[in-house]
């Protein structure tokens, strides 16, 4: 990909030439499955993806949330095979940096999601536009960790908000996490929260992030998941499933072009939290996600 230079704010950005073309018609852009000398697709594994990741050049926290802190914004997802990653990366290169943060580009994620007998299961399962998630997310790599309320809205836009905390722990009546939540929700529903939250699963994954050099769009993969149960046991999903979720503020960024134009579909029913739900037993009506479950029981390694 061609990329022209801009300025803004003193600073030169790197802008892809796809942008500006697709306006018009014109962008020619094409996926081609990346292979190795040998002409064989590298074997996928959370190594080979960090590998890719290496070609980037580097953007800080403070100048990723500066360019794309996107807390309110569209999500798109993709799920995507190594071979298709490594074509939508070198796509990617010239308009794109991957967070980098001490010197570590790929971040372990541990999320506890809490729901009240699994309304927040049903409400995606059933397509409801208003609805919520509600986790604590530990950054296992710097040890930060946040209380993290989403909700959707009747467009489907994602408000986002968090606050800093200590543990897993269930938000309880008159603590911090309860407030924020409850005040949010309130503000973006204009009604009351009035559902129990307990603990239901623990949901661990790696992840890196790619920011726009141009602002205003962020691609998080997630890759090597795995479900934890309060009982029972684990499950493992391979490396060749990768989760790609485009961020931007309508939904249809340079991300989501280059994947649309290599035939790669947004798949409406990929909750990490309902898959995991699923795949650990809690659910027994999952009809809605039947498409995406096909593809990821063909890649569960334990």
């Amino acid at each position: 990909m061609q990329c022209s230079t801009a300025k803004s704010n003193g600073h030169d950005r790197a802008i892809p030439r796809s942008r500006a073309n697709a306006a018009t018609g014109k962008a020619k852009i094409s996926l081609v499955t990346a292979k190795t000398g040998t002409g064989r697709t590298p074997a996928p594994a959370g190594s080979a993806i960090e590998k890719l990741i290496q070609d980037f050049q580097s953007i800080s926290l403070d100048d990723t949330n500066r360019l794309a802190r996107m807390l309110k914004r569209v999500d798109n997802k993709y799920v995507v095979k190594f071979d298709e990653l490594a074509a939508f990366f070198a796509e990617l290169h010239d308009g794109f940096a991957v967070l980098e943060i001490e010197g570590v580009r790929a971040f372990k994620y541990k999320s506890c999601y809490f729901d009240d007998n699994y309304q927040c299961y049903y409400d995606h399962h059933q397509g409801k536009r208003l609805r919520f998630k509600v986790r604590t997310r530990h950054y296992i790599d710097s040890g930060d960790m946040f209380f993290e309320v989403k909700l959707k809205d009747k467009r489907g836009v994602t408000n986002k908000d968090r606050i800093p905390c200590k543990k897993f722990s269930s938000p309880k009546r008159g603590d911090a996490n309860f407030s924020m939540m409850s005040k949010f929700y309130q503000k973006k529903y204009k009604k009351d929260f009035a559902f129990d939250l307990q603990p239901a699963l623990y949901v661990n994954y790696k992840r890196c992030t790619l920011v726009s050099l141009s602002g205003g769009e962020r691609i998080t993969i997630d890759y090597c998941l795995s479900f934890d149960p309060l009982k029972g046991p684990s499950v493992k999903i391979g490396d060749d499933f990768i989760i790609v979720e485009t961020k931007s503020g309508n939904g249809r960024g340079i991300a989501d072009l280059l994947l649309k134009r290599a035939g790669i579909r947004q798949v409406k029913k990929c909750s990490k939290y309902c898959i995991g739900a699923i795949l650990t037993g809690r659910i027994s009506k999952f009809n809605n996600f039947r498409t995406i479950l096909k593809r990821i029981r063909e890649n569960i390694v334990a």
